[in-house]
């Protein structure tokens, strides 16, 4: 971007009226429906105004949808314990097999006459009874156990006979998880914080997620970003797979509060400004705004975009003297 730095003291800009007394020149004229603030080559050269030329880009075109970062620690607890349980039960269901075998082992030799092997048959098929019963609980613990997992966090965590690099996948400390909700997910997932200027982090798509209402479905998917709290609000986009967003980059220094919108200073002649809205376009995150929002050959305000704003709104009140 080609950048026009305007150096010198930020005195009539910072607001104060006695600046503005000494350094006359700020006016405002009314042209084709906006408010063109003038300043005079004075007061201009006593600004501490910055301009460039917006950044003309093209961005993927996305959905964005709002998600919530889940606690990853408690399903990382519920997946180990889950896989627990599935080796405590293959470790008796081993035991099981093995006093099977061996009682079936002695009922032949004892079928066979040897009579001092009833005794020993007797109790290896008490002791495989215990065993079974033992199974069965540990059966019904992991049932419960998984149940459970899905119900919280999806069925794709729920087997041991699932995908290896899922589990591995959720190890990282700095993994975080989050859920949201959309009709489908069929392109490629980035997340951010919700905060002005956060920068979004390619994510993984998990899988579904239990239903909470009978809404829109809902998802789970992991990003690596170790600054995410549980309980955050966060924004996902979802790619659309295709075509491209055109637009403007406006920095976040260009914007100022007014009314309760964002608004940006576009210079459309030398020293002579106007306030527009900032409307965004639906990108990832990026402060975009359309194509003809700044003509060409026009700047906008990086620097002193509030001070302009001061001088604006001053410029509408009537001096004391008036009628």
């Amino acid at each position: 971007m080609k950048k026009t730095v305007l150096a010198g003291a930020c005195m009539l800009l910072a607001g104060s009226v006695a600046a503005r007394d000494a350094v006359p020149g700020v006016g405002v004229r009314e042209a084709a429906g906006e408010s063109h603030l003038v300043l005079s080559a004075a007061a201009r050269a006593l600004s501490a105004l910055e301009t460039t030329v917006p950044e003309a880009v093209e961005v993927p075109l996305r959905t964005r949808r709002f998600g919530r970062v889940l606690p990853i620690a408690e399903l990382r607890r519920a997946i180990a314990d889950v896989r627990a349980r599935e080796a405590v039960l293959n470790a008796h269901t081993a035991v099981v097999r093995t006093l099977d075998s061996r009682v079936d082992e002695v009922a032949r030799w004892a079928a066979k006459g040897d009579r001092t092997l009833v005794r020993e048959r007797a109790a290896l098929g008490l002791e495989a009874s215990r065993a079974r019963a033992e199974l069965t609980l540990h059966s019904v613990a992991l049932e419960r156990a998984r149940a459970q997992l899905v119900q919280q966090w999806g069925a794709q965590f729920a087997s041991a006979d699932g995908d290896p690099s899922l589990f591995a996948h959720l190890s990282p400390p700095t993994l975080q998880l989050v859920s949201f909700k959309a009709p489908r997910v069929s392109g490629a997932l980035s997340i951010a914080r919700d905060a002005p200027g956060a920068s979004a982090r390619s994510a993984r798509l998990l899988g579904p997620a239990p239903m909470t209402d009978g809404a829109q479905p809902a998802w789970l998917a992991s990003v690596d970003d170790g600054e995410l709290q549980p309980g955050m609000v966060v924004d996902v986009w979802i790619d659309a797979g295709s075509g491209v967003l055109r637009g403007l980059r406006l920095p976040a220094s260009a914007l100022v509060w007014y009314a309760g919108r964002r608004w940006f200073y576009a210079e459309t002649a030398p020293s002579e400004f106007v306030r527009r809205a900032f409307e965004p376009l639906a990108a990832d995150g990026d402060l975009l705004v359309a194509p003809d929002a700044v003509a060409p050959g026009e700047q906008v305000v990086v620097r002193g975009a509030q001070a302009l704003l001061a001088e604006e709104l001053r410029a509408h009140i009537p001096d004391e003297d008036d009628d």
